[in-house]
C-alpha cells in the first residue's frame, strides 16, 4: 500500500522500493543453495546498486544475522498485524463470508498499544482485509454479538447481524475453546511439574506462567462470547 498510496512522497516511495529490493537480494542469497538456477536468474535482474559488482550469486557471501539490528518493537508490530489479518480471514472462511464482501471490524478490550497500532497501521489493514470500517471500542461502549478472534487480550470482532450463521459460530467457538483448553492443560502440567520448575531457567518458568494466565483469560472471553451467541 505504501508504493501505491496517493499520499506517499516520491522520496518515501523510493525508500520503500530500495528496502524491498535489498530484502529480495538477501532472500535470494538465503535461498540460493536450495533453488540455485531460479535465484541466480532473478538476482541477475536486480539493479547493480543493490546486488553489487559481483558477476554471479553463487560467489556472494551467505547472509549473517546482525542481532544488534533486531527491532523487537517492529517484530511485535508485525505479529499484531498478522493476528488481526489471520483472525479476520479465518472468520470469513469459517463463516462462509465472501472475501469480496466488505465487513465492519471492531476492536475491543485492547490497551493503548493496541489502539496506537490500529491507527498506525490502519492503511495497511484496509489494504489487506478490505473492511467496510475499522472501529475502536472504548471501555463501556456497547459490544454487539460478534464472531471473535483474540490477539493477545484484544478482541477482533465481526458483528453477526446479517452476516453470520449462529450455529456455525457456536461450532467455531467450541473448536477454539477446545484448542485453548488443551494448550492451557499443557501449560498447567509444566507449571505443576517440580522437575520443570526447579531445573528450567527462571525466565522460561516465568514465560510459562504468563502463557497460562493469557490462556485462562482467553478462555474466559471465548466462553463469555459463546454464551452471548447462544442467547440470540
Amino acid at each position: 500500500p505504501v508504493l501505491y498510496s496517493q499520499d506517499i512522497t516520491p522520496a518515501a516511495r523510493r525508500g520503500a522500493q530500495a528496502t524491498l529490493l535489498q530484502t529480495l537480494e538477501t532472500t535470494l542469497r538465503l535461498a540460493h543453495p536450495f533453488v540455485p538456477f531460479m535465484t541466480e536468474e532473478i538476482w541477475q535482474q536486480l539493479p547493480a546498486e543493490i546486488r553489487g559488482t559481483g558477476e554471479t550469486l553463487m560467489l556472494q557471501d551467505f547472509p549473517v544475522q546482525e542481532t544488534s539490528r533486531r527491532d523487537d518493537e517492529a517484530v511485535a508490530d508485525v505479529e499484531w498485524i498478522k493476528g488481526v489479518v489471520t483472525g479476520t480471514r479465518n472468520i470469513r472462511g469459517e463463516m462462509n463470508i465472501s472475501f469480496s464482501r466488505e465487513i465492519p471490524i471492531l476492536f475491543a478490550n485492547g490497551n493503548e498499544s493496541d489502539q496506537s497500532r490500529l491507527e498506525r497501521y490502519r492503511p495497511l489493514l484496509q489494504f489487506l482485509v478490505k473492511p467496510e470500517s475499522l472501529t475502536w471500542l472504548n471501555a463501556g461502549d456497547d459490544v454487539p454479538v460478534a464472531a471473535t478472534h483474540l490477539v493477545g487480550d484484544m478482541q477482533v470482532l465481526v458483528p453477526m447481524s446479517g452476516l453470520i450463521d449462529k450455529e456455525a459460530e457456536i461450532a467455531r467457538l467450541d473448536k477454539e475453546i477446545d484448542r485453548k483448553t488443551r494448550e492451557r492443560e499443557r501449560a498447567e502440567n509444566k507449571i505443576s511439574n517440580p522437575n520443570f520448575v526447579e531445573k528450567a531457567p527462571s525466565d522460561v518458568v516465568e514465560k510459562e506462567k504468563e502463557k497460562l494466565a493469557e490462556l485462562t483469560s482467553a478462555l474466559e472471553q471465548l466462553q463469555e462470547q459463546r454464551s452471548r451467541v447462544v442467547t440470540l
